[in-house]
């Protein structure tokens, strides 16, 4: 099971009042790459909080530096589609906030192949 999946099962209303409030950062950090980029890890940390998976939240914590770097690369690499992007995040956020752990798989597979 991926970590959107057992956050999608597993999220607690604290856990979604913390993943909305990345959420919202996120959409609202459209120009700044650099802030979009850290408001996107602070979106997904939320949602590795939210599958109450130590473990697993460890993991995705070591490698955010990672993530950081190489998020803002594909954005100037790739001309990323930012409202592609955007509205599969949006997905994303949707499928954990109704408790559907299959759908936020999906939306994480698809978020992975940009």
């Amino acid at each position: 099971m991926t970590i959107a999946q057992l956050a999608a099962q597993r999220r607690t209303n604290a856990d979604m009042e913390k993943i909305t409030e990345t959420f919202l950062k996120r959409q609202g950090l459209k120009e700044n790459i650099k802030e979009n980029t850290m408001a996107d890890i602070d979106f997904h940390m939320a949602i590795a909080a939210a599958c109450h998976n130590k473990i697993l939240y460890d993991l995705y914590q070591s490698i955010s530096l990672f993530l950081e770097n190489h998020i803002a690369e594909r954005h100037i690499e790739t001309n990323m589609h930012t409202d592609t992007i955007d509205a599969l995040h949006e997905e994303l956020y949707i499928a954990i906030k109704e408790q559907k752990p299959n759908v936020a798989n999906i939306c994480v597979k698809n978020i992975l192949k940009i």
